[in-house]
C-alpha cells in the first residue's frame, strides 16, 4: 500500500505519482517502483542528488523504508555519491 510519506526529500510529483501507480497497479515493491519512476522521468537534472542516487542505484535518502535499518547508518555505510 502506497503512502506519500514513504518518499523523502525533493522528489518531483510526477515521480511520486509514477511510484504510486507502479505499486498499486503493477504490484511492484517500493524500491522497484521508485527506481523505474526515476529512470523514466524525462527532466532529471544530471547534477541532482536524485540522479546521482539513480546512477549509483542507492535510494536510501529517498525511500529509507525499502532498506534494512543497519544500512541507514550513513557513517558506517556512506553514500557513494555523497560529496
Amino acid at each position: 500500500m502506497f503512502n506519500e510519506k514513504m518518499i523523502y526529500g525533493k522528489v518531483p510529483k510526477m515521480i511520486i505519482e509514477s511510484t504510486r501507480q507502479g505499486m498499486e497497479i503493477y504490484g511492484l515493491s517500493l524500491y522497484d517502483a521508485f527506481r523505474e519512476a526515476v529512470r523514466e522521468y524525462p527532466r532529471l537534472n544530471h547534477d541532482s542528488e536524485l540522479y546521482k542516487a539513480w546512477f549509483e542505484d542507492d535510494f536510501r535518502r529517498f525511500i529509507p523504508s525499502a532498506y534494512h535499518a543497519e544500512y541507514l547508518d550513513f557513517n558506517r555505510h556512506p553514500l557513494r555519491y555523497d560529496d
